[in-house]
């Protein structure tokens, strides 16, 4: 997470310093918190809306969505209970 959040300053030509303070005045989230919510509603999007996505094993999706194990996704995934999610009916 450190690493990304280095890159993540880099590429948008500031500090991870100012990254996280700009993020947590205007989202009230650290960048941890703020990067798994978007990581998150990503994947309940994809969930939703993409049946190929759906039909992918979870280690896959895991990494698709930058995680380093299916067990660290599964974990953050489980600790989001205010977002439930529903696939289609008949998917």
């Amino acid at each position: 997470m450190k690493e990304l959040h280095w890159q993540s300053g880099k590429k948008i030509k500031t500090n991870s310093r100012y990254l996280s303070e700009i993020i947590n005045t205007y989202k009230g989230k650290n960048f941890a918190t703020y990067l798994n919510d978007l990581r998150i509603d990503y994947a309940i999007n994809r969930l939703v809306n993409d049946r190929k996505f759906r039909s992918y094993k979870l280690p896959f999706i895991a990494e698709e969505l930058g995680y380093n194990n299916e067990q660290a996704f599964t974990l953050a995934f489980k600790r989001e209970p205010e977002r439930p999610f529903r696939l289609p009916e008949g998917n």
